[in-house]
């Protein structure tokens, strides 16, 4: 029927809503586990600009 398909269709869409939110919300987890963990390496490391590796509470020394 008809029906059976829309309805069909409409939990496909909703699956598919339900799965983005879910990347959504490890993107938003990802972006505030980030914004902590730099408020934290200002104290604790320095995050090397040319490598992006942290680097233990000593600055890396780039040559210009």
């Amino acid at each position: 029927t008809t029906v059976g398909l829309q309805e069909a269709e409409l939990a496909d869409k909703e699956a598919q809503i339900l799965a983005k939110q879910q990347e959504l919300a490890l993107i938003e987890a990802k972006i505030q586990e980030l914004m902590i963990s730099s408020k934290v390496s200002e104290a604790d490391f320095l995050l090397c600009p040319c490598t992006g590796s942290r680097r233990s509470r000593q600055p890396h020394q780039v040559s210009s």
